[in-house]
């Protein structure tokens, strides 16, 4: 899989289509940057550093973060590029007996357990950048429907849902259900294990509407187990 590079806040080209050289010399220095970002938001716990700040801590000139990422928003931008990257199905250790369906959860839950496990640097992130859209955010949002998409394809063609359905909007659904309870754990309404509940639950009740018959069953007795849960949920920040 390519692995993308957001510019002036978004994803231009993938890392693969630039001369080896440069790509090797352009990724030493956008991690440089956005190590340096991550340390800053997790030593001051909110987002006030300015660009040369970073600068400074990446011990890159001042003209560096402007050139690879062209703004601070940019800058925020290539945190969540990074760590969509990082979360990649393919990059998730799986087994190879796993059922489709059953890898589904357990890469939404990977996913919730990664960012749940470092609050001070995404929830500041993710609150800044999803409360301002742009190119960058857009795609990043498509870049996780092609998670959700290989998921449901997979589950495709192991028999598991039933064909006929757009893919696509399915995906995005999933997503818009994943990205509901991010909005209220960013906010502090969810901790880390109530907003994986409130992922895992949006996830199966989509899910229920597309599995064959064979894997209706488990699912709704998943269903009926995340509601239990859900009344005992914390709602309170980490």
């Amino acid at each position: 899989m390519s692995q993308f590079h957001t510019n002036k806040e978004g994803f231009e080209k993938s890392v693969e289509e630039e001369p080896n050289g440069y790509a090797l010399r352009r990724e030493k220095f956008r991690k440089k940057i956005l190590d340096a970002a991550e340390a800053l938001i997790v030593e001051t716990g909110d987002l006030s550093f300015g660009m040369r700040d970073l600068a400074i801590q990446a011990k890159v000139s001042a003209a560096t973060p402007f050139n690879h990422f062209g703004s601070k928003h940019g800058v925020l931008n290539g945190i969540i590029e990074r760590s969509l990257n990082h979360l990649s199905p393919k990059r998730i250790v799986q087994n190879p007996k796993e059922e489709p369906v059953a890898g589904i959860f357990r890469h939404c839950d990977e996913v919730v357990k990664y960012y749940a496990s470092k609050p001070e640097l995404y929830r500041p992130v993710f609150g800044e950048v999803l409360c301002a859209p742009t190119t960058g955010v857009a795609n990043a949002i498509q870049l996780a429907n092609s998670y959700w998409k290989a998921g449901l394809q997979a589950a495709l063609e192991a028999g598991q849902i039933k064909p006929g359905r757009n893919l696509d909007i399915v995906a995005s659904q999933l997503e818009a259900n994943w990205l509901g309870p991010l909005i209220l754990w960013v906010g502090g309404s969810l901790d880390g294990e109530a907003w994986r509940r409130q992922a895992e639950y949006g996830t199966a009740i989509v899910l229920l509407s597309l599995v064959e018959d064979s894997a209706r069953n488990q699912l709704e007795r998943r269903v009926e187990e995340l509601e239990i849960l859900l009344s005992f949920s914390t709602h309170s920040p980490n």
